[in-house]
């Protein structure tokens, strides 16, 4: 998370970390996907940046070891935490 935090601090005014420290806590534990993976019952893609500096490809790894559901990893090559997510970004890698 300290390479989210320098992340942020580019584009807005943040109080220090520990300003935040139980709000982040809390919203870790309640939104990150690795701690409901494995509830998840519907087919996914995953979209993954190759070179993505925030979310690891170990990260990644933790993440579908806990799927239970029938999944298919697509990685984005070139690029890092910084896609954009458009349409034409979006096509182009599901038609590769």
């Amino acid at each position: 998370m300290p390479e989210l935090w320098k992340f942020a601090k580019k584009f807005i005014k943040l109080e220090n970390e520990i300003f935040y420290k139980k709000e982040l806590k809390l919203i870790y534990n309640k939104y990150n996907p690795i701690n409901f993976a494995q509830t998840l019952k519907n087919s996914i893609i995953i979209l993954q940046s190759k070179e993505d500096e925030l979310l690891t490809i170990a990260n990644l790894k933790t993440f579908i070891a806990k799927l239970k559901c029938a999944h298919k990893l697509i990685y984005i090559l070139n690029r890092k935490h910084d896609l954009d997510s458009s349409e034409n970004e979006l096509i182009k890698a599901l038609l590769k």
